[in-house]
């Protein structure tokens, strides 16, 4: 029986850190769009990017559409899981953002028509010839990842 409390103990302990987690992850979230929101209502507080500045965020972004293509191209992994980083694409909602996440979502902010070109014109047919048999689908996935950017620029959507 101390064997079985102690283990009960235990798994007490992790389910309140994880309800912990859960928590601190909603507060996190909450201030992030508190945050957001009052940089839309002011925009002078948001710092123009240089062409420098926007040259250097749009070549990392380059980088992970590279990599998520060359992935899709050499491998047989799931689309899904090759673009698991594009906005949009997870159910979850996790205060911290993937480096790629975010770094495609500091690009929309910066050139919202940029990331468009990028993601719907180049990205989208650079894969879509890479996996013609999921077209389709990497059509869908690329489409909403776009409008769930615009919509989060737009404060349109908690994202």
């Amino acid at each position: 029986s101390g064997v079985r409390g102690r283990q009960a103990s235990m798994v007490k302990k992790r389910l309140e850190a994880f309800q912990d987690l859960f928590n601190m992850n909603a507060e996190a979230c909450k201030l992030q769009r508190k945050l957001h929101d009052a940089l839309l209502r002011t925009p002078l507080l948001v710092p123009a990017a240089s062409k420098q500045q926007r040259a250097r965020v749009f070549e990392v972004v380059a980088e992970f559409l590279h990599c998520s293509l060359t992935m899709l191209r050499s491998t047989s992994v799931d689309v899904v899981e090759v673009l698991a980083w594009l906005p949009g694409q997870g159910g979850q909602r996790s205060a911290l953002r993937s480096v790629g996440t975010g770094t495609l979502q500091l690009a929309a902010l910066i050139d919202l028509k940029g990331v468009q070109v990028v993601l719907c014109d180049e990205f989208l047919p650079a894969v879509a010839q890479a996996r013609s048999a999921e077209k389709e689908r990497l059509t869908r996935m690329i489409s909403n990842s776009f409008e769930n950017l615009e919509a989060w620029v737009f404060a349109r959507h908690p994202g």
